[in-house]
């Protein structure tokens, strides 16, 4: 939390601005009410004891869910072709996007749970990569213009419009430097992606998904984009 509280900090002699110290108390206000996201947790917060997990639950009215696929970045071998290090990132576990344009679940990201009703802080974060070794980030020369990647979260089949990164909201996607849509990477580098939204959820069975797509056509046929390391974690407030 101390990343973004205090957001001005009051040092000895100096003038107390009732504007500087309202913006402070409301940082930490929202974060107590529940607006939380990566910044404002505590590092391990949640504790891998399942007895723990249990008495957390049971005294605050939280449940935690994890989905997490490990893959080692550097273990990758990109010391030969291209699909030498497409079959490397597969071989680590890695999700190969499908060049169909459609939506498609992220191996390894989906939490199926039932609930008694609650209100879901939904978090999600993937490592992304690209076989290609050069770059292609708007079209360099012959290269064609590498298409990019969208992510999103869906809940019970409803793809959430909010969470979707690498859309037209392109001053989100601080890589991307073309005027299309989709999260670029170049040269065999990798990316961090996160979304997040917060959804109510009725009592009942409940599938929250990771999913992901080429944000446009594929023009070479030997390139191919991953998602290595990921997780999808939901914290259900309201749900002991």
């Amino acid at each position: 939390m101390s990343t973004v509280y205090p957001k001005r900090r009051i040092r000895n002699t100096h003038v107390v601005d009732p504007v500087s110290f309202n913006e402070n108390i409301l940082v930490f206000t929202e974060a107590a009410g529940g607006q939380l996201g990566e910044q404002n947790w505590k590092e391990d917060a949640f504790s891998s004891s399942t007895a723990d997990r249990d008495l957390f639950s049971a005294n605050i009215g939280f449940t935690v869910r994890k989905a997490i696929e490990e893959v080692d970045y550097s273990s990758i071998n990109t010391g030969g072709t291209k699909t030498d290090a497409a079959q490397s990132a597969a071989s680590l576990g890695g999700f190969e996007i499908p060049k169909t344009g459609s939506w498609s679940t992220v191996t390894g990201c989906t939490l199926d749970f039932d609930t008694v009703g609650s209100v879901a802080f939904i978090f999600a974060r993937a490592l992304y990569w690209t076989s290609d070794d050069e770059v292609v980030v708007g079209g360099v020369g012959n290269h064609p213009a590498d298409p990019g990647i969208m992510l999103a979260l869906r809940v019970d089949g409803n793809l959430i419009p909010e969470t979707i990164t690498g859309s037209g909201e392109l001053a989100n996607d601080l890589v991307n430097s073309t005027n299309s849509p989709g999260i670029c990477v170049s040269s065999y580098d990798a990316h961090p992606i996160v979304t997040r939204t917060l959804e109510p959820l009725p009592p009942g069975r409940h599938t929250i998904e990771l999913v992901a797509r080429l944000a446009g056509p594929q023009t070479d046929a030997v390139d191919t984009h991953f998602l290595l390391g990921r997780e999808l974690c939901v914290l259900e407030i309201g749900a002991g």
